[in-house]
């Protein structure tokens, strides 16, 4: 009986039981590792939407003209201007590559979105006669700066929920007072 080879119940009680305490500790590890990540995914989301919007913004405010008859108009949820726009592999009957375009951003409370609209001026075959873009968010305002230290300024300031996450992000844009002939 001496030379029998195998493990007592002793043995193999406390092999267990550092198995689950190991299985334990690692399914916890894991489960923070998932949280976070989660997380992670879910700031990116938001930060990618606000890129998306604040540039887009940016590209219209920084092009933005005026345009007689189609005056700047601000609201703390809406914002409406004309703005140059590239065509793009596109010439304009009158020959030109450039367009004028009235742009409106707002905040549709009903479906939690920032809204761009834009139209041409000047209406020409082959094209829709509104472009609608939306992304969800959680809250949108525009403020109007006139300080006296430099051309007016809009600020966009934008808040997107993710789940329990919720981000603010705001930018500030000069606005040129370009004249659109």
């Amino acid at each position: 009986m001496k030379n029998q080879r195998g493990f007592t119940l002793v043995e193999i009680l406390i092999a267990l039981s550092i198995a689950a305490v190991l299985t334990v500790s690692l399914a916890g590890v894991l489960r923070g590792a998932v949280t976070t990540w989660r997380a992670l995914r879910a700031q990116a989301r938001m930060d990618q939407r606000a890129r998306v919007v604040i540039d887009r913004m940016g590209r219209d405010l920084r092009n933005a003209v005026t345009v007689p008859g189609n005056p700047f108009q601000g609201e703390p949820d809406r914002l409406s201007f004309c703005t140059v726009r590239a065509r793009y592999g596109e010439t304009s009957p009158e020959g030109t590559s450039l367009r004028v375009v009235l742009v409106t951003w707002r905040w549709d409370g009903a479906n939690r979105a920032i809204v761009q609209e834009e139209s041409d001026l000047v209406p020409w075959e082959g094209r829709d006669p509104v472009v609608r873009t939306n992304v969800t968010a959680g809250q949108v305002g525009f403020d109007y700066l006139r300080d006296g230290r430099g051309p007016p300024r809009v600020r966009v300031s934008l808040t997107f929920r993710e789940g329990p996450r919720e981000e603010s992000y705001s930018a500030d844009f000069p606005l040129s007072g370009r004249v659109a002939a």
